[in-house]
């Protein structure tokens, strides 16, 4: 665990600096209170770019990733489509177990009249399954993934970048709440990293280097 923190220490520091701001955000008051206030915050442009950059962490493009990395390199496959498998499942039980009674923004949006949120248009709301985002899972599951497979330090800020970018989008385009991508992030890291640890430190590792499909 030392060796993933030293060696990939600024996706780690970025993850940190975002994970700070999501206490200090939340802190601030209601859930509700808090996400009208940064639905203030918007233009055009932005309106754009997070309404598909929320998609890379969609279904659709997990899988497409999980492909494209395995033939480029098995290994990062694996450690992409494993870190999803595990994250995955963790959110929807909690998301669709646990926690299936927490609403959405714009199941807000309905009861509040008198209120006119800004809506990007084109984005369809959802109402339930809010508690944590399975987006923000996904991303971050994906980009650290990615990000442990090279100790290049621009390269591991980057793609904390992105896992932070696409898990904002979420909060960006009100399907969810700054709650749900803080949770959602610490379930994909805690995948990822569990996955890193997998392949690369168990039996099954050991195996699969024996039969040549990891080098």
């Amino acid at each position: 665990m030392k060796k993933i923190l030293k060696e990939h220490v600024w996706f780690w520091w970025t993850y940190a600096i975002f994970l700070a701001f999501g206490i200090v955000i939340i802190s601030l008051g209601n859930q509700m209170d808090v996400h009208l206030m940064l639905n203030k915050f918007h233009l055009p442009p932005l309106d754009f770019f997070f309404k598909y950059a929320t998609h890379l962490a969609s279904g659709y493009s997990i899988v497409a990733f999980t492909l494209i990395f395995l033939v480029m390199k098995v290994k990062w496959g694996l450690l992409v489509g494993l870190s999803q498998l595990i994250s995955a499942p963790i959110t929807q039980f909690l998301k669709r177990g646990m926690f299936d009674w927490v609403f959405r923004p714009g199941f807000y949006y309905e009861q509040m009249s008198e209120i006119t949120p800004h809506l990007v248009e084109g984005v369809n709301l959802q109402h339930r399954f809010s508690f944590p985002s399975g987006h923000a899972t996904a991303a971050f599951s994906l980009f650290l993934a990615l990000a442990l497979n090279t100790k290049n330090r621009i390269l591991n800020f980057i793609l904390a970048l992105c896992a932070v970018t696409v898990s904002y989008s979420r909060v960006y385009i009100s399907q969810h709440f700054f709650e749900d991508i803080i949770a959602g992030s610490i379930i994909g890291i805690s995948g990822a990293v569990m996955a890193y640890l997998f392949i690369n430190h168990s039996l099954a590792n050991n195996l699969w280097m024996e039969k040549g499909l990891i080098k």
